[in-house]
């Protein structure tokens, strides 16, 4: 009997950061729709849609792009409390990763806002392997994380907190952000 091997790779890892901002407004962009903050290309196409106005059983494609991915990604979310500021969803990037993140954004006592970043992620074949020990081990998942903190404060700073819930009531009713706001 023969077997063959099939090369994966997994790490997990948690990232804290920290706002000055109010816990509602920076919860709300480390939803789905607010990754266009994290990557200004990020523009899902929603091809499953909660009913119940949670983003819970939400499932996007990104199309691919030559100029930034040439794959499909899809994301998918697999739990959301948003009176609880928790989110967790699973991205699969083409054939080769798969991130599963969570949010959990805690109320700090003297104010602001502390963001939990906890992601598990994997890659398959000699690809996948390669390119996610690389993103791991090189500090790019911490440094992504932290680029993604940047933009949720530079957006912030160009807002106000109505505006920003007002933004998430236009997705919720099916509009995405078609334009990074910063």
């Amino acid at each position: 009997m023969s077997s063959s091997r099939f090369e994966t790779v997994a790490f997990a890892r948690e990232v804290r950061v920290d706002f000055e901002q109010d816990i509602e407004d920076v919860s709300l962009l480390f939803e789905p729709k607010w990754r266009c903050l994290l990557y200004g290309w990020w523009r899902p196409e929603i091809l499953r849609k909660p009913e119940d106005g949670s983003q819970q059983g939400l499932v996007q494609r990104v199309v691919p792009d030559s100029e930034h991915h040439p794959i499909d990604i899809f994301l998918v979310v697999h739990r959301h409390i948003r009176k609880e500021f928790e989110i967790y969803y699973s991205v699969y990037w083409g054939d080769y990763e798969l991130q599963q993140i969570k949010v959990k954004s805690l109320r700090k006592a003297k104010g602001g806002t502390e963001s939990i970043w906890h992601e598990r992620i994997a890659g398959f074949g000699p690809f996948g392997v390669k390119a996610v020990t690389k993103f791991v081990e090189g500090g790019h998942l911490e440094d992504r994380v932290h680029s993604y903190r940047d933009g949720i404060v530079e957006y912030l700073a160009g807002t106000d907190s109505s505006e920003v819930r007002s933004a998430i009531q236009l997705f919720d009713s099916g509009v995405v952000p078609t334009e990074q706001q910063n």
